[in-house]
């Protein structure tokens, strides 16, 4: 995924395209590439910095600071903002569950709150 400016002079049209772009660290771009029937192209260039949550990732994404491989279920609302598109159809099967604790959800009725809202948003998924 990418800000929509990144792609204002450039386009991602196939996986080789993403040579021409610096790309933000993920362990699974090289399963990506794979997942697209494509090899991985050399001279890839790297954000220098590795992000290692999802959410760090997304931010400089947004920001236009390269691509990111990120969830487009996780990250279903900044591509309805029109904040990030996502170029090319691939997308790589995440695993089978997500596990996250809000902060501001404390107790026990925060956390019955929580499941129940999550259950009922993601009804047909299996996030939660």
């Amino acid at each position: 995924m990418a800000a929509p400016n990144l792609l204002s002079s450039r386009t991602i049209a196939a996986p080789g395209d993403l040579a021409d772009f610096d790309l933000l660290p993920h362990p699974d771009w090289a399963k990506w590439f794979a997942r697209a029937d494509s090899t991985m192209p050399s001279g890839l260039r790297f954000a220098a910095v590795d992000y290692s949550i999802f959410e760090l990732i997304a931010d400089p994404a947004v920001g236009g600071l390269g691509v990111a491989l990120l969830s487009p279920t996780l990250f279903r609302g900044l591509l309805e903002d029109g904040r990030l598109v996502a170029p090319l159809a691939t997308v790589l099967k995440g695993p089978d569950w997500y596990f996250f604790w809000p902060a501001k959800a404390t107790g026990v009725l925060g956390r019955a709150a929580l499941a129940t809202g999550c259950a009922k948003r993601f009804s047909d998924r299996r996030i939660c």
